[in-house]
């Protein structure tokens, strides 16, 4: 970096690759990077990689038919929302998972956001077009606080700004 001439130079470096059609989201964990990933036909094994050292993680997220859609960490837990079954995942040690929300065949699940120390989620039932929920984790579990119903509302991102979810 020049800071006389203002001018910052960046380096890129890969440092690893997968079999999938690539990575959908990028989470800090226990002291690693975990990237979840994106593609078809996978569900038999592992769709998280963590680094260093690269790798796929095992027993690690495995059954997801889409994409590991949004990664946080959250009062000392590693969750993990996913698409094409909506269904949210905690782990305490980024390797072993449960899942804690039953999303269902056909609902995509894919932000995370913390407010005032409540996690928050988002699922849209995309293959009845309808039911776009807002998910609130409360004593281990996750329950809707907003429901759009018999109305299309496909909810992908959800993040908190100045007190406001978004």
């Amino acid at each position: 970096a020049d800071k006389g001439q203002g001018t910052v130079t960046y380096t890129c470096k890969k440092v690893g690759t997968s079999a999938s059609d690539g990575f959908f989201s990028l989470a800090s964990f226990g002291g690693a990077l975990y990237a979840g990933q994106f593609g078809y036909g996978f569900e038999s094994q592992s769709m998280l990689y963590r680094y260093p050292p690269w790798g796929q993680v095992t027993p690690g997220l495995v059954g997801i038919g889409e994409s590991v859609c949004a990664l946080r960490g959250f009062g000392g837990a590693f969750y993990a929302n996913t698409e094409h079954s909506g269904d949210i995942f905690r782990s305490t040690d980024g390797s072993t998972w449960t899942r804690i929300h039953d999303g269902r065949d056909g609902v995509i699940g894919c932000g995370l956001a913390e407010l005032g120390g409540t996690l928050y989620a988002v699922n849209y039932d995309y293959q009845r077009s309808k039911n776009g929920k807002v998910l609130r984790l409360q004593g281990g579990a996750f329950s809707t606080v907003f429901d759009s119903a018999a109305r299309p509302l496909y909810l992908r991102e959800i993040v908190s700004y100045k007190g406001k979810l978004y």
